[in-house]
């Protein structure tokens, strides 16, 4: 059998192969097409392309501009947000998208399009214009006006840019600025049509009317198909009452633009003032009447059945059911306060703390006379973070029941709540000798010690509680849910074994179990209890929540989504569920779903700093800044006394760009914990990122004496010296910081790039000779001394080092490595760099420079169709990289298809970024012409 593998796997290779190079193949037959407006034939090229190989990135950026070309502008639109996804350069992408955006009206995809950054050169001039015709279309004027300043910034002098200044100028009657664009635009060319046009727009609002007529019939001459001066021309004939002229044009119209709706009006217009008779337009169809509003059976004599119906719906699970009963039973018995506990308790079951508080609370004076009822709704003012409403409740519980132990008790927690923590604890501590049989005072020790994290306290009060009465399986499966919490497992499981012994339907203790076994990433045994636990309550929405945990440790996200909608199904307002259900849908790249669901919950949430920052997060990740700037705004408000969600905040407020928003962040998180390090160097970072050197460095001066021995304020020590100019310092910096932590990646990695730009290179290489001397595997260190030896060409130390990479367990991109050894192999050892870039591509198909080396190795070896398409694909995802558009002007002369060459080596000998072979494409090119 192992004789016959070999074969096999060369058949494999061979297959594997012979697909890639027939994709190539369909692809510059589809590019043949496409360049001579061949749509149709391209796109059945294209077709064939993809079908062999659906990762062609090349094919697809083509098959979505064909698209476009034939009006499929949503199929057009996912193409190329796919290929954006799988690698694209945003440089071949942008201006085709952004037309598919617009022609869709989708104005605030166009403007939020956060890759545009990534645009150079032509690319961002083209893109601009898009951008600027986007701010129009939804009246912003002053975003359309720095799109065309930003555009002339590139390029002075650029026609489209001062024609489109010039428009704005003319719709905000700013007629003297119209001109003055015009004029310079006139300098620039007398044959564009556009400013031809705009002048007679110009014209036409001063009352030039003879003016407006030469300057359009010259803007009609330089291009006779365009509608929009056609229409010009015909307004002004109908404001001069020529109609037979403005006739003339609208049927001009009509015949270029049959669906234009102006023109169908005009043109009715003038047909009523031949026939002197309104023509009337057709009617909209009139939208279907809603038929779905469904009014509650009104059961007016015995109501008592719908209290009954709830109850046991209620002690079956059916949690749906029993609020249905509940709340149409209150409609009829409004003031039924076991009806209304029953409700709450209902909404409790299915996380619904909110309206089970709005509920109660709604009846809070008729519920004193129902302490444990009152003490409900004071837990769940705690919990939703309403303490002053709690104090008001617990001063009429005090003067109801003065001396009642409970109610003592939960002002204990309510102290603590209130920021008096440490008193309540206090409290506690003292009270516990006295209290140490008292059940219910043990109950809220242990209780109020786990929420203060103070798990063995809490642990304390569970023994006590275990030695009054040592058999009852409640007491023994919360001293378990606290080993859990002290990560003590395998004491847990042992505990959970006695109270099911005691009690073997303890459902709690089951799910306990179930619970632990997940932590232990035991799944068969925790499902194994699940399904038990299903079995006996198939609604149990924690038990289902812990199959959907389950389900997505096991990468079953699918099954998992499922599951949640599921549960959701049974009650809409799981608020856990439909959460964890939010970032499910933000994993696998489905943020509408995800916005749809954070929505849902922020309906009854609206101030949860948790969710609307996760909903920021999303619009980032979907491209769309201006959604997650308004939900940033509106996030600010509810976090400022949470370090944790201040420092998030301020993490999603540089993403977006409002660095000013986030380092109020930082600073409120510096008030709420005023001797955190880690949080003034990060706002330190911030200060030196927006050049705002002098605070950050009376900040450093601050910190100084006591972080001596902190690499991470030598870090931002060495930040700002490099910001300063100050290199020197910057490495001694980075040298104290490694000094201090051998192992501090972040360092090295900014003494390797200090390296790179001129600084101290021996420095560098002395710094991680050490790190690696320390540490053998430490594969970052290894992987950055390979790659400065391969920058400074030491070829022969880099591939020692990138060959040691190769022999550890867990290499540091393995791909990109293989590609660095078949690059030094290029000059001496061709062969083996095949052998290496092979195994790279292997690795990773998407990688542009992977595909490049490879391509240009099957260049050199004579294989130029194929490798052309490998060309191909890296220039679909690095448009910009001169050595890409080299080789593929190589490629094309040696297939003598020279006039395609010619185009791409003029690219690469122009572009304005450093280029190694630039002396070598500019020979090629002087060569062929």
């Amino acid at each position: 059998m192992r004789i016959l593998q070999v074969p096999l796997l060369t058949i494999g290779i061979l297959s594997s192969s012979h697909l890639l190079a027939s994709s190539e193949d369909d692809y510059e037959k589809a590019l043949k097409a496409y360049n001579l407006a061949q749509y149709d034939e391209a796109f059945i090229h294209l077709k064939n392309s993809l079908k062999q190989d659906g990762d062609n990135l090349a094919a697809k950026i083509l098959m979505g501009k064909i698209l476009l070309i034939n009006g499929y502008l949503a199929a057009a639109e996912a193409e190329f947000y796919e290929s954006l996804d799988q690698g694209a350069d945003i440089n071949i992408v942008a201006e085709p998208l952004g037309n598919a955006l617009l022609f869709q009206n989708k104005y605030e995809k166009v403007i939020n399009l956060t890759e545009a950054d990534k645009l150079v050169g032509e690319q961002k001039v083209k893109w601009l214009q898009i951008r600027a015709s986007a701010c129009i279309r939804l009246n912003r004027f002053d975003c359309a006006v720095k799109a065309y300043n930003d555009s002339l910034a590139i390029q002075p002098g650029y026609t489209q840019s001062l024609n489109g200044l010039a428009s704005v100028a003319l719709f905000e009657e700013r007629f003297t600025d119209a001109k003055s664009f015009l004029d310079k635009a006139f300098e620039t060319t007398q044959d564009d049509a556009t400013s031809w046009r705009l002048k007679g727009q110009l014209a036409h609002a001063q009352g030039d009317f003879d003016t407006a007529i030469d300057s359009l019939q010259r803007a009609l001459k330089l291009n006779p198909e365009d509608p929009n001066t056609l229409r010009k021309l015909a307004d002004i004939y109908l404001e001069s009452n020529d109609y037979d002229s403005a006739r003339a044009f609208v049927d001009e119209i009509i015949g270029k633009t049959p669906n234009d709706p102006l023109a169908i009006l005009l043109s009715s217009w003038l047909e009523s003032k031949d026939k002197e008779k309104l023509v009337s337009n057709e009617k909209l169809e009139q939208l279907n009447e809603i038929m779905s509003s469904l009014a509650p059976e009104i059961i007016a004599e015995q109501p008592v059945l719908l209290y009954i119906s709830g109850l046991t719906a209620f002690f079956h699970g059916n949690t749906e059911q029993a609020a249905k009963d509940f709340s149409q039973y209150l409609l009829k018995k409004p003031n039924d306060i076991q009806a209304i506990v029953l409700l709450a308790r209902t909404y409790l079951l299915t996380q619904q703390n909110k309206q089970a508080m709005l509920l109660l609370e709604k009846h809070e004076d008729k519920l004193l006379d129902n302490m444990d009822a009152s003490l409900l709704l004071g837990d769940l003012y705690l919990k939703q973070n309403r303490a002053f409403k709690a104090q008001k409740l617990v001063d009429d519980l005090v003067d109801k029941y003065p001396t009642d132990s409970k109610v003592k008790l939960f002002q204990i927690r309510l102290m603590a709540a209130r920021g008096k923590q440490q008193e309540a604890l206090a409290y506690l501590d003292q009270n516990y000798p006295q209290n140490s049989k008292n059940i219910t005072f043990l109950f809220t020790y242990s209780m109020m010690k786990l929420q203060a994290e103070q798990e063995l306290d809490a642990l304390q009060g569970a023994e006590a509680m275990l030695a009054i009465y040592p058999e009852e399986p409640e007491f023994l499966n919360l001293k378990a849910g606290i080993l859990i919490r002290l990560k003590r497992y395998d004491e847990a499981l042992d505990v959970l074994s006695l109270a099911l012994d005691k009690d073997p339907t303890l459902f709690a203790g089951k799910f306990n179990r179930a619970a632990i076994l997940s932590r232990k990433r035991d799944f068969e045994g925790s499902n194994a209890l699940i399904e038990e636990l299903l079995s006996l309550s198939p609604k149990h929405p924690q038990t289902l929540l812990l199959k959907a945990h389950n389900l997505v440790e096991l990468n079953n996200i699918e099954k998992a989504i499922n599951l949640y909608n599921d549960i959701l199904v049974l009650n809409t307002g799981y608020s856990y569920a439909r959460y964890e259900l939010a970032k499910l849908h933000e994993r696998i790249r489905d943020f509408d779903q995800a916005i749809y669901h954070v929505d849902r919950l922020l309906v009854e949430d609206f101030d949860n700093p948790e969710y609307l920052l996760f909903k920021a997060s999303v619009y980032i990740q979907k491209r769309n800044v201006l959604e997650a700037q308004k939900t940033l705004s509106i996030v600010t408000h509810f976090t400022q006394n949470s370090i944790e969600f201040l420092i998030q905040q301020s993490q999603l407020q540089q993403a977006v760009g409002d660095n000013e928003a986030a380092l109020a962040s930082l600073q409120r998180a510096i008030e709420l914990a005023p001797d955190s390090t880690a949080i003034k160097l990060d706002k330190i970072r911030l200060h030196i990122q927006t050049r705002e050197l002098e605070t950050a460095k009376s900040m450093l001066v601050a910190l100084a004496k006591d972080n001596k021995d902190n690499p991470n304020y030598w870090l931002i020590q060495a930040m700002y010296d490099d910001a300063t100019e100050s290199r020197d310092k910057a490495t001694a910096s980075l040298k104290r910081a490694l000094e201090l932590d051998r192992n501090f990646h972040k360092a090295l990695l900014m003494l390797h790039n200090l390296a790179i730009i001129g600084n101290d290179k021996q420095t560098f290489v002395t710094e991680a000779e050490k790190v690696i001397a320390a540490s053998p595997k430490n594969v970052l260190a290894t992987n950055l001394l390979a790659q400065f030896h391969f920058i400074q060409q030491n070829f022969e130390q880099a591939s020692i080092l990138y060959n040691q990479l190769l022999e550890q367990e867990t290499t540091f991109n393995k791909a990109e490595v293989l590609n660095k050894l078949a690059i030094m192999q290029l000059d001496s050892n061709l062969n083996q760099a095949e052998t290496y870039i092979k195994q790279a591509f292997e690795l990773n198909e998407s990688s542009p420079d992977i595909l490049d080396t490879y391509g240009w190795i099957l260049v050199q070896t004579n294989k130029l169709e194929e490798g052309l398409g490998l060309l191909r694909r890296a220039f679909a995802r690095d448009a910009n990289n001169p050595e890409i558009r080299y080789h593929i002007g190589y490629a094309l002369v040696k297939l003598d298809r020279y006039e395609e060459a010619i185009e791409e080596l003029t690219q690469a000998v122009e572009v304005n970024r450093p280029f190694y072979n630039r002396q070598k494409a500019r020979e090629l090119l002087e060569s062929i012409r």
